[in-house]
């Protein structure tokens, strides 16, 4: 637990070191867009966890019509394809950096993530449909923490269901040293 002096309350406040986390700004982002997804087209944002730190993720998303979104696990694509995404802190002058690593260079580059690998493939934890309807802007679905494994791939993948079905995927997460 992590303490700190409430200046209102006059009190100490304790609260859980992985939300502390998050106030220090050590909370980072990534995100895909894609306003115009063809029927069964795909965004996808592909990672490898590291073995040192735990990964807690929150993903969202959104779409102008009908979307599946799916948490893949054991994840495998094609190593040097995609575009590379830097993460981005939430406290940009901390320089805190994020140990998720990306391979759309063709090697391992720490605090980055895959944007649309070729041939995804691997096992589904999470498979969602959604249906929204108007902007996409204004829609939006997220879904509970999950906690990822050390050392493996991942993959959240947004397919279109029907064309002319834009869409976005947004993860939100925080690392805290493996045990």
């Amino acid at each position: 637990m992590a303490g700190q002096h409430d200046l209102r309350a006059g009190a100490d406040v304790r609260i859980k070191e992985s939300h502390a986390m998050i106030h220090r700004g050590i909370k980072f982002t990534a995100w895909a867009l894609d306003r115009s997804l063809d029927d069964d087209a795909t965004l996808v944002i592909a990672f490898q966890t590291p073995t040192d730190k735990q990964i807690h993720m929150r993903y969202s998303f959104a779409g102008a019509g009908s979307v599946d979104v799916e948490v893949i696990q054991s994840a495998d694509w094609d190593i040097g394809t995609g575009q590379r995404f830097t993460v981005q802190a939430k406290d940009l002058d901390n320089g805190a950096r994020s140990h998720i690593l990306g391979n759309a260079s063709g090697a391992n580059v720490a605090n980055e993530v895959v944007i649309n690998p070729d041939n995804v493939t691997g096992t589904d934890i999470v498979d969602r449909v959604s249906t929204f309807t108007g902007n996409i802007d204004k829609n939006e679905k997220s879904y509970q923490e999950l906690i990822l494994d050390k050392d493996n791939e991942y993959a959240i993948r947004l397919t279109a269901n029907g064309g002319q079905n834009g869409g976005w995927l947004k993860l939100h997460w925080y690392e805290l040293r493996a045990d």
